[in-house]
C-alpha cells in the first residue's frame, strides 16, 4: 500500500470518467477523501478510461488542467518548461 494519506507537500487535482470501468469515480472519490484537503481540484468528466489519452473530447485538458499546472506550477519560459516535463 502507498500511504496517500501522508501526502502533505505536493497540490493533487483528480478528474475521473464518469464511464471508467477500470478506476471509477467511487475509487476517485476515496483516494480523493484519502488524501484530504491536499486536494485542489476533483471532478467527473463524461469519459472512460482511455479518454483520457485519446478521446475526442479533450477540452477537460486545456480548459482544467492547464489552468492547474499554471497556478500551482507557473512558468514562464521553454527552459522552465522543459524542467518541468522532465
Amino acid at each position: 500500500m502507498i500511504p496517500i494519506d501522508s501526502i502533505d507537500k505536493v497540490p493533487v487535482a483528480i478528474i475521473c470518467g464518469n464511464e471508467d470501468v477500470l478506476a471509477d469515480c467511487t475509487d476517485a472519490e476515496w483516494i480523493r477523501d484519502s488524501i484530504g484537503d491536499k486536494v485542489v481540484h476533483f471532478s467527473e468528466i463524461e469519459a472512460g478510461h482511455l479518454s483520457f489519452l485519446v478521446g475526442k473530447d479533450m477540452s477537460y485538458f486545456t480548459d482544467t488542467v492547464m489552468p492547474l499546472l499554471q497556478q500551482y506550477h507557473p512558468t514562464n519560459s521553454v527552459e522552465g518548461q522543459a524542467t518541468f516535463l522532465q
